[in-house]
């Protein structure tokens, strides 16, 4: 149960990176790509479905945003851990990563590259800090992000037009696509802006943390069963607690407590073979790309099939994970024969224009 590393990569992080890609891709499946906040009339769904979705969006939903989250500290980590690497290089790499979320947005407004980018130019104010440091600023970033949702409270507001008429199946595809830049980037940050911006930055710093005490090269000492079995207990009581007496702490802790158990389920079980596993390192390392495809490809399906044809929720689900496997499989025949994904290998090559 050796952590493995290959070419200064840790594979089973690869791994944990597309099981995360693969709960995103669940969610956004039962949010029907955002055409469920405006085409409400889905009386073409059984009620076993809508009861399916509900039970999949209670599970999945944050959680794997969290683990992507954290995933992104721990890259920006072994980024920044270099001090050859220039921090005009990383934010120059930042911003092509925006460069990228406005592709995605150019589909789904809601992705969260462009989003990614922003927060991740603030973390260089952490570069140098000591891990004590860093575990302060997470604990007063994550307490500051529960206490700012619970007052609803608002440092800037943004213009904000109606997003959900972007997403309507009786509107033409066109529409979808010649949704300005603007007004889709100013939906989203208007629904996350301020406490997301906190948010998201604890967890970079939580992954970042992750990274520089060395927890990253020594997995195995913390994914133990007893561990998370003790977790899970404690996730099961919270999910208890959240469904009898809904509040926002108890929803924002107990989706961070998920994330956890999730990664530690996912990484012990790959740990005892992971060779079964090995087959979705490639599509982690092709993450950038395959989110991408993700995006644009759900956004076409769910406009062009499942509203023309009324396909009901567990066809989607069925399609969706199909979409899932095809790219695992493509992945996995490109890898063999490069060394990078597509996007991953255009932001590798951008990114070296800056020293």
């Amino acid at each position: 149960m050796d952590n493995i590393i290959k070419n200064n990569r840790i594979t089973s992080l690869d791994a944990l990176r597309a099981f995360a890609l693969w709960g995103i891709l669940i969610t956004h499946t039962t949010q029907l790509f955002n055409f469920n906040n405006s085409y409400n009339d889905i009386s073409f769904f059984s009620s076993d479905s809508i009861t399916l979705f509900k039970y999949l969006l209670f599970l999945f939903s944050g959680r794997f945003k969290i683990i992507f989250s954290i995933l992104f500290g721990v890259s920006f980590y072994l980024l920044l851990k270099n001090p050859q690497y220039s921090n005009i290089k990383f934010l120059w790499r930042l911003t092509l990563l925006m460069g990228f979320g406005l592709l995605n947005k150019l589909f789904y407004t809601t992705e969260i590259l462009f989003w990614y980018g922003l927060c991740g130019v603030i973390l260089l104010l952490f570069r140098g800090m000591t891990i004590k440091r860093l575990l302060v600023w997470f604990v007063s970033l994550y307490m500051s992000f529960i206490l700012f949702k619970m007052l609803g409270y608002k440092i800037l507001d943004f213009p904000q037009t109606d997003y959900a008429i972007r997403y309507q199946a009786q509107l033409s595809f066109g529409g979808i696509v010649s949704y300005t830049l603007y007004d889709s980037i100013c939906d989203y940050l208007s629904m996350i802006f301020p406490y997301g911006l906190i948010e998201t930055l604890s967890y970079f710093v939580f992954g970042y943390i992750l990274g520089k005490s060395n927890v990253i090269y020594n997995l195995n000492k913390y994914v133990k069963f007893k561990n998370i079995l003790i977790m899970s207990i404690v996730y099961i009581l919270m999910i208890i607690l959240y469904r009898n007496q809904y509040n926002v702490i108890l929803k924002s802790i107990t989706e961070f407590m998920g994330a956890i158990v999730y990664s530690l389920f996912f990484l012990y079980i790959y740990n005892v073979n992971p060779s079964i596993f090995r087959v979705f390192e490639n599509y982690g390392k092709c993450g950038l790309t395959n989110y991408t495809l993700q995006n644009i490809i759900g956004v076409v399906i769910v406009y062009f099939i499942v509203f023309p044809y009324k396909l009901d929720g567990i066809y989607i689900l069925i399609i969706m994970s199909l979409l899932y496997m095809c790219q695992v499989l493509l992945s996995n025949l490109w890898m063999n024969k490069l060394t990078y994904g597509p996007l991953e290998y255009l932001w590798r090559r951008l990114t070296d224009l800056v020293k």
